[in-house]
């Protein structure tokens, strides 16, 4: 019924003959399809409240309100289901009722709010109601409530006209004076159906423009990525708030005379402003924005009143960083093939072009913008209407569907020159905070007013920040500058050797030294290599296993002035092949160096080959590179050293340093080994080393923590988390270990993890951030009551003498909130790469915000600023991930799994990224056997959106670790197709699959096959229910066929119901 399909009738001006039943139009059919899903809300009703002033006659008021219902249809008629599809039926004699009250002052805004909330039934109730509340004898409130279904825009003036006229006649006593109207709206959409044709016939006006809409949304993603203050909700309220703003009459001429210059309409002007907006806040230069045409192409159908309005979708290119002129041009180009499109009606389009849907969120396009004033005008003789009453943006109230909806008022004085714009921007408070919503129409007034004081200028040059923001996010959160000793790296165990020489410096099994011993130890070593010629700038390749020996030779290298490259000797033979050949070391140490005859004084400058400057390089570790081959980062000392006296300055213990005992968890490959030996120096405490069994063995692990009183460990989260698993199940506390910090991974505040700190109260957990390119950036501590953390946690400020700058594609700061890539500047950026000068000119870039001369280092991750000035880690740049058409953030997905009672570990991948092909999958960890992929589907498809849920669970015993502790993607096990999907039993699941099938005109058959992964819409999912009632013999809600998409879920669904 809903298709667009041929009419026997030909084509006429007048009425057309109508079928019965009577179609419903794609609007009605939407809105009749939303009302069944997320049941009877006043989400699409458009309450008008005016105010009446003078003599009001309530009789003649009721009486113009029956006329006005009876001369249009639309506001008499129902919409009912005639076998599952719904149709119209115009009720011959509808009549409203006025429903009138006296109410006090003080009671007017909730009564008022109460009227405009009462909710339509739209099989039993015509679509509009009444009621008038009397303030004092000539002071009266009018609220009018019109379902969508019956009117839009367009139908308020029509309406606004009737009801003057109709209220005029009644109150000289007559009927009111007018020709019936040329065409009701059921002509229209019979008109329309007829003009537009069989969609199926290729010459046809719908065919042609649905062939249009299909190439030019073709590619177009799920939704463009807005910066919510909140994730939009599985069951949206709907609620609406409204931010009104102006741009001043100057600015309006700027524009105008922009307008006039470039050939372009106001309208055009704000799409390209907004545009530019969105596009700084999402990162998106693909930014598709919608707008309402009236649909009235001819004169009848100028007075229908009734839901003609249609939305269009226009879609904005901002690639190659236009100039405001140029964007000019393509908008107008854009808008006006868009607009020569526009007949067919949008539910159309978006089943052409089938996006993925999500609930509560509107496909193609989640921002309107529109033009002019959307109130009724209601002017009859005799009485002053005004309308100062309360704002109705409660929830459910006019709501759009959109997620911001901009409507731009041109104003213009007597002699036609700009007097301003008045704007609204209508915002989901699901997904908006009010304050947000203004600060996004103050950022849309910078880009105007930016556009029309230099329509020359690029769009990636213009600033959306407002002066107090900029100042934050480059200088007041990157105040940072502190004083630090340009001590060199050798001088941090000297001075500590001086300071406590009897004290265990490191130990190893069976094995230790004393500061005395290592430091003597080390300035052997360092002897034995300036005798070779080794020293500033000289590499030593150390390739050793985990003891104190490898310590020793650590530090005896630093004292040489040399630089470190670890070699893991249980890397593969060509990895190790190409690092020696690459690093080019003048020495490679397998194991300890021979001390005799060598002196254990400290070294001067007199002793090495060249004296020992902080730039000169203390290690190079290589990383992986996107090329398939490993690429060494160069660190000079003097990062380090700022490293830890910054360390030092924000962590000192309350124990006394001489007992502080730090892991050394870490791979010698990976920076942070480093650190934990040069946390344990400044401390006076204890590097303790785990042999390389029990470093990979997490049980062991725990069990050689607790023996060995460790105090502090640095750990990636995977590792953090077995450790708090592994220990709650030993029933160990680990109570000496009170410093927890975790680097490498997102970190994951799971209730475990919290149980686990409340165990010991003065336990204290640090997130540490930074690439190997600049060591450890940026820190966060998170509060001692860990009721007091936060859901996620931040990544932190910046440490001393850092800088963090998170940027667009244009290298423009960003606002709080929005995305961006990290850029890091400051003293602890390693010099680049070795041997790739490309390379290095790419990622380290030249700081437009330091001092001449700087540079920064581009990550590659996307962080957003926290209002507080805290940094949140969101995922890596080149790992932007998108399933049909969404931004999806696997953390969030593995965060909803770990919440199962039964997991106790969980990995998402992305299967055949960046393909239309692309699953996710997920790795889990169960606590029981018990635990099955459909327990873990549901579970997470109560929280995420149908896109979000895994389509593939594998269960395994552990998840697979680096040498580093971080998790090993590439080793984990291939999905099975038991895991991937299962075919339908007999019975109850096979006809449900059997009902899909028909419906979607594919075979399915996995009982987890998603409906509208497949293909699906709104009018299939109707039948979906009709069908399944026909041969179940079970009524199904369209609701609950929408929240359970998969035969699977209908299935548990009806077993559940009995």
């Amino acid at each position: 019924m809903n298709d667009i399909a041929p009419l026997a009738e030909p084509e006429q001006s007048g009425p057309l003959r109508r079928p019965d039943p009577l179609p419903v139009s794609s609007g009605q059919f939407r809105l009749w399809f939303l009302d069944r899903v997320h049941g009877t809300t006043s989400t699409h009703q458009i309450p008008l409240v005016l105010r009446l002033h003078g003599a009001l006659d309530r009789a003649a008021l009721e009486a113009a309100l029956t006329d006005v219902v009876l001369r249009h249809e639309s506001l008499r008629t129902v919409i009912v289901p005639v076998a599952g599809v719904p149709v119209q039926r115009v009720l011959p004699d509808a009549r409203p009722v006025l429903d009138t009250r006296t109410v006090a002052p003080s009671a007017l805004e909730r009564e008022v709010a109460a009227a405009a909330a009462h909710t339509f039934d739209l099989a039993t109730e015509i679509p509009v109601r009444a009621g008038l509340f009397r303030i004092a004898a000539d002071d009266h409130v009018l609220v009018l409530s019109l379902h969508r279904t019956a009117c839009d825009g367009g139908s308020m003036a029509p309406l606004g006209r009737d009801l003057t006229l109709a209220y005029e006649a009644r109150c000289r006593g007559t009927a009111p004076d007018w020709a019936k109207p040329p065409v009701q709206y059921a002509d229209h959409v019979l008109r329309q159906l007829r003009r537009l044709g069989d969609a199926s016939d290729p010459h046809s006006l719908a065919a042609r423009q649905l062939a249009f809409w299909r190439e030019t949304l073709s590619g177009l993603g799920g939704e463009i990525g807005l910066p919510f203050d909140r994730p939009r909700p599985a069951t949206p309220s709907r609620g609406e708030g409204s931010v009104r703003f102006e741009v001043s009459p100057e600015e309006h001429a700027r524009l105008v005379e922009l307008s006039h210059r470039t050939g372009t309409t106001m309208f055009m002007i704000v799409q390209a402003a907004l545009a530019v907006l969105l596009s700084r806040l999402t990162g998106d230069v693909d930014v598709p924005i919608g707008t309402l045409t009236p649909g009235r192409s001819d004169e009848a159908s100028e007075d229908v009143v009734g839901l003609v309005a249609n939305t269009v979708v226009l879609r904005t290119g901002l690639a190659g960083n236009p100039t405001f002129a140029e964007l000019l041009d393509r908008v107008r180009e854009v808008d006006l093939a868009a607009f020569a499109h526009q007949d067919v009606p949008f539910e159309h389009v978006v089943r052409a072009v089938d996006p993925a849907r999500v609930r509560g969120r509107n496909p193609l396009c989640q921002v309107l913008v529109t033009a002019g004033a959307r109130a009724v005008e209601w002017r009859p003789a005799g009485l002053r209407t005004t309308a100062d009453v309360p704002d109705l943006g409660a929830p459910g109230f006019g709501a759009s569907g959109f997620d911001l909806h901009l409507n731009v008022d041109a104003r213009h004085g007597p002699d036609g020159t700009a007097a301003g714009l008045v704007c609204d921007l209508r915002f989901d408070t699901d997904l908006f905070d009010r304050a947000s919503a203004r600060t996004i129409a103050a950022r849309l007034v910078r880009v105007l007013t930016a556009m029309a004081a230099d329509a020359d200028r690029t769009i990636g040059a213009v600033t959306i920040l407002s002066a107090t923001e900029l100042s934050n996010v480059l200088t007041a959160w990157n105040d940072t500058a502190r004083d630090v000793a340009q001590s060199a790296l050798p001088e941090l165990l000297e001075v500590r050797a001086a300071a406590t020489p009897d004290a265990v410096a490191v130990r190893c099994g069976d094995s230790a030294l004393t500061y005395g011993e290592l430091n003597a130890r080390a300035n052997r070593v360092a002897r034995h290599l300036a005798g070779r010629g080794i020293g500033p700038e000289s590499v030593v390749a150390l390739s050793m296993a985990r003891s104190v020996d490898l310590i020793v030779a650590v530090w005896g290298t630093l004292k040489a002035g040399a630089a470190y490259c670890p070699v893991d000797p249980e890397y593969p033979p060509e990895r190790v092949a190409f690092m020696l050949k690459d690093s080019d070391p003048q020495l490679v140490l397998t194991g300890p160096v021979d001390e005799q005859g060598m002196a254990d004084g400290n070294l001067t400058d007199a002793d090495r080959v060249t004296p020992l400057l902080p730039a000169h390089p203390c290690y190079m570790i290589y990383t992986s590179g996107s090329t398939g081959l490993p690429k060494a980062v160069v660190m000079p000392g003097s990062a380090l050293v700022n490293l830890i006296r910054w360390y030092e300055r924000v962590s000192a213990t309350s124990d006394g340093a001489a007992t502080h005992r730090v892991a050394n968890f870490s791979s010698i490959s990976f920076d942070v080994a480093l650190v934990e030996i040069l946390i344990a120096t400044v401390r006076g405490g204890c590097v303790e080393l785990p042999d390389e069994e029990t470093r990979r063995d997490l049980d062991k692990l725990v069990t050689w923590l607790e023996k060995s009183e460790v105090d502090e460990v640095f750990v990636p989260n995977l590792v953090l988390a077995a450790i708090v698993d592994i220990s709650q199940a030993a029933g160990t506390e680990l109570p000496r270990l009170r410093h927890v910090i975790q680097g490498g991974e997102s970190l994951a505040l799971t209730p475990e993890l919290a149980a686990f700190h409340r165990a010991v109260p003065d336990r204290r957990l640090a997130n540490y951030y930074g690439p190997t390119e600049t060591h450890v950036a940026t820190s966060f501590a998170l509060p001692a009551d860990p009721g007091d953390w936060p859901e996620e946690a931040p990544i932190g400020r910046p440490v001393d003498n850092m800088r963090t700058y998170v940027l667009d594609r244009w290298l423009q700061p960003v606002p709080p909130g929005v995305a961006g890539e990290l850029y890091i500047a400051g003293v602890q950026l390693a010099r680049g790469y070795l041997n790739r000068p490309g390379l290095t000119a790419d990622r380290y870039v030249a700081d437009p915000f330091g001092p001449p001369g700087s540079r920064m280092y581009r990550t590659g991750d996307v962080v957003r600023w926290r209002a507080d000035g805290q940094l949140v880690f969101m995922g890596r740049v080149d790992d932007q991930l998108k399933v049909r058409g969404f931004r999806i953030e696997l953390g969030e997905i593995e965060a909803v799994l770990r919440g199962h009672d039964e997991v106790v570990q969980v990995a998402v991948l992305a299967v055949n990224k960046h393909t239309p092909a692309t699953r996710l999958v997920a790795y889990v960890v169960p606590a029981t056997e018990a635990l099955t992929p459909t327990a873990l589907r549901r579970h997470a498809a109560e929280s995420l959106p149908l896109h979000m849920v895994p389509t593939g669970f594998r269960m395994v015993e552990a998840l697979p670790l680096t040498p580093n502790g971080k998790l090993d993607r590439k080793a984990l096990p291939a999905l099975t197709e038991e895991s991937a999907g299962r075919p339908p039993a007999e019975g109850v699941e096979q006809t449900v699959c059997d009902v899909f099938a028909e419906v979607l005109g594919v075979p399915v058959a996995d009982v987890h096959q998603n409906f509208f992964a497949r293909g699906g819409h709104s009018l299939g999912m109707v039948r979906v229910a009709h069908d399944i009632h026909g041969r179940l013999g079970v009524d199904l809600p369209l609701r609950d066929v929408f929240e359970h998409p998969t035969p699977a879920g209908l299935v548990q669904l009806l077993a559940e119901r009995g």
